[in-house]
């Protein structure tokens, strides 16, 4: 974090989930699948972390490490009940014994990830950012990714050579970068992040 590079659920969820602990609040860190593009049938390993605070006897969903659909508010964990963010729509309902976090697409809501309520302890916390990190066929092993929420509720997605801009579901830009060297660039001039000599930038770079 130190080094202006970013992360995923396990590092920045995990570092909110300290902080709030340290300066008093009740907190939860749970466990989910995230299914962002996939369809129900498919099941993707439950490699999330996400934080539950209870705050004055109501529980609330932080979550700021699901990539492109992050949430820029807190939103409360009530059933079926659409709740504005700075960016999209949010809603959780309740299907087949699962919960489902979904965001408002413009035409239809999108699964974001599903959870049952169970807490993700340290030890399964290891475990998922492991494999995650390490596994062959772990898609954060094997591609580039970062993304952006701006204050006007646009995001910013980079997804190998691809540079999307987008508010809700309307593309407002998309372009492919033609080289490891234009990704650097875009990553320190659109997403702030500093790309040092020797990362794996070159290695994973390559076209859609």
């Amino acid at each position: 974090m130190g080094e202006r590079r970013g992360g995923y659920c396990f590092e920045q969820n995990g570092l909110v989930l300290g902080i709030l602990e340290q300066i008093g609040f009740e907190v939860r860190p749970l466990s989910g699948r995230v299914r962002i593009d996939l369809p129900r049938e498919i099941t993707p390993p439950r490699t999330h972390l996400f934080v539950l605070v209870t705050l004055d006897g109501e529980e609330w969903f932080f979550d700021v490490g699901v990539g492109g659909m992050s949430l820029t508010s807190p939103i409360r964990f009530r059933l079926d009940e659409e709740q504005a963010t700075l960016h999209e729509t949010r809603r959780i309902v309740h299907h087949d014994g699962r919960y489902f976090h979904q965001a408002w697409m413009g035409k239809d809501w999108a699964d974001v990830y599903e959870f049952t309520g169970e807490t993700m302890p340290m030890v399964d916390r290891e475990v998922g950012n492991w494999w995650t990190s390490t596994n062959p066929t772990s898609k954060f092993a094997n591609n580039l990714f970062a993304a952006r929420a701006l204050d006007d509720g646009v995001r910013l997605n980079l997804f190998n050579d691809r540079l999307t801009r987008r508010r809700g579901p309307e593309v407002l830009e998309q372009r492919v970068l033609p080289s490891a060297e234009e990704v650097v660039k875009v990553l320190a001039g659109e997403f702030g992040l500093v790309v040092p000599d020797g990362s794996p930038v070159e290695r994973l770079y390559r076209p859609v």
